[in-house]
C-alpha cells in the first residue's frame, strides 16, 4: 500500500504497527462510531483498538513515528540463581553500607553522594538482569526489619524487577530505581515524633509530616540534583490518581506510568514489611490491599504487572506449607503460586528440619500462606550466604 500525496493511506488493523498515527478509523464493527486519532504507543494500545472492533484505520504516514527494525531473538542461557548469590550479597552489604551513609548526612543536612547511589542503581539493573529473583533473594532475607534503610533498598529493588519485563529505555530504567533508592529520604529530616504511623498521628501532625517531600527536594538541591525526571517522580511519589494525595493533589491525567510503578512500589513495600504501618502484613495482604485502593489510588493493570515482576510471595520471604513446615522462597517461575523454596523449619512442632530445595510445580506439597519469622522465633538472615542457599 501507498500513501497518497499527503501521506495518508488506508490499512486493515493488522498491518497497523507500533508507532503508526492513526487519524481516523474508517471501518468498524457495530453501529457505534469509534474515535479514535494518535500515535500507537505500545502493544496494549494497538490491541486496545482490535477489541474495539477497528476493522481498518486511515495512517498518517507524515505523522508517523518511525521505530527501528528489531533485532533478531537471540536464544538466552538461563543463568542459575545459585550462580549469582555471591555478587548479590556483595551488593547487598555495599547498599545497606551507603544507604546508613546517606541518612547519617542526611540527618546533619550535608550533602549525599549521588554519584555512588546512581552507581548502585546500574549495578542492580546489571544484576536483576543476569536473574530477575537474585537481589531479591539477597535483601529481602538480610534486610527484612522495618528501618528507613531497608525499605529504600527493598524499594529500589522491586523496581529493578520491575524493569527487567519491561522494554523501558536504559535512562528511564536507572530514573525509575533511583527515585525508589531516594524516595522516603526525606522521612530522615523530620522530628522524630512525626515519624511515628499515620494512625499515631493527629491530623495537623500528618500534615507536617507531608513536607518530608519538600524537604528531600531541599536536601538534593544541596547535593547537587539528579536529573530532572527523578525529581519529578520524587516530588509525585505520594500522588493518588483521584487526586487525594499530596502534594500537590495530581490526579490520573497528570501522573504518569513511572509515577504510578514507583507509588505502587513504594506502597507494597511499606504495607508488607510494616514501614510506617503499625504491623507487617505479608506480601499477599499487601497487594489485596492495593487491589482493593484501585482503581481510585492506584492503577489495577500496573498492580498485575508489579505482582508478575516481583512474585506472588517474593523471593527472599517466608512461606508456610500445607506440610506445617516453614520455608524461604528462593525465585519465582511461571506458576506464581509454585516458586523454588528452601525448606528448613516445621512450623508444627517448632524445630528445624533437614534442608532442602523443592521446586513446588513438582511436589505434592503447597503454600498456605506468608509466614512472619517472628511468629516462629527465627532468624532468616543466614539463611542465605556466600557459600551457597
Amino acid at each position: 500500500m501507498t500513501p497518497d500525496n499527503n501521506g495518508k493511506m488506508r490499512i486493515p488493523i493488522t498491518k497497523l504497527a507500533i508507532g503508526d498515527f492513526v487519524e481516523e478509523v474508517t471501518k468498524q464493527l457495530g453501529d457505534v462510531k469509534i474515535v479514535q486519532t494518535g500515535v500507537v504507543r505500545n502493544h496494549f494500545a494497538l490491541q486496545a483498538l482490535k477489541k474495539k472492533g477497528v476493522i481498518e484505520v486511515l495512517v498518517d504516514t507524515t505523522r508517523s513515528i518511525k521505530t527501528a527494525e528489531p533485532e533478531p531473538t537471540k536464544t538466552i542461557k538461563k543463568i542459575k540463581i545459585e550462580s549469582q548469590i555471591e555478587a548479590a550479597l556483595e551488593w547487598q552489604d555495599k547498599a545497606l553500607t551507603l544507604m546508613e551513609d546517606t541518612l547519617s548526612r542526611a540527618k546533619a543536612h550535608l550533602p549525599i553522594d549521588l554519584f555512588s547511589l546512581e552507581k548502585l542503581v546500574i549495578d542492580a539493573l546489571a544484576l536483576t538482569k543476569q536473574h530477575k529473583d537474585v537481589l531479591g533473594l539477597a535483601v529481602r532475607c538480610k534486610m527484612s526489619n522495618n528501618l528507613l534503610a531497608s525499605h529504600l533498598v527493598r524499594i529500589a529493588v522491586s523496581l529493578a524487577q520491575f524493569c527487567q519485563g519491561h522494554n523501558y529505555q536504559v535512562h528511564v530504567n536507572q530514573n525509575l530505581v533511583l527515585a525508589g533508592l531516594l524516595s522516603r529520604l526525606g522521612y530522615q529530616l523530620l522530628p522524630d515524633k512525626l515519624r511515628l504511623p499515620n494512625e499515631k498521628l493527629a491530623v495537623i501532625e500528618q500534615l507536617q509530616k507531608q513536607q518530608h517531600i519538600a524537604q528531600l527536594l531541599k536536601l538534593l538541591t544541596l547535593s547537587g540534583q539528579p536529573n530532572s525526571q527523578v525529581l519529578r517522580l520524587l516530588s509525585e511519589q505520594n500522588e493518588l490518581l483521584d487526586g487525594t494525595g499530596y502534594p500537590n493533589q495530581l490526579d490520573i491525567d497528570k501522573l504518569n506510568s513511572a509515577q504510578r510503578i514507583l507509588s505502587i512500589a513504594i506502597t507494597f513495600d511499606s504495607l508488607m514489611f510494616g514501614f510506617d504501618h503499625t504491623k507487617a502484613l505479608g506480601s499477599t495482604a499487601a497487594f489485596r490491599e492495593l487491589m482493593e485502593r484501585s482503581p481510585a489510588n492506584f492503577d489495577p493493570d500496573l498492580i498485575q504487572q508489579f505482582i508478575q515482576s516481583v512474585g506472588l510471595y517474593p523471593a527472599g520471604t517466608l512461606v508456610k506449607l500445607t506440610s506445617g513446615r516453614i520455608a524461604l522462597v528462593i525465585e519465582n517461575q511461571k506458576q506464581l503460586t509454585k516458586p523454588r523454596v528452601k525448606v528448613f523449619y516445621n512450623g508444627e512442632f517448632n524445630h528445624h528440619v533437614a534442608v532442602r530445595i523443592i521446586n513446588l510445580v513438582e511436589s505434592d506439597d503447597s503454600i498456605e500462606g506468608t509466614a512472619k519469622a517472628q511468629r516462629y522465633n527465627l532468624n532468616i538472615s543466614d539463611l542465605v550466604t556466600e557459600d551457597g542457599i
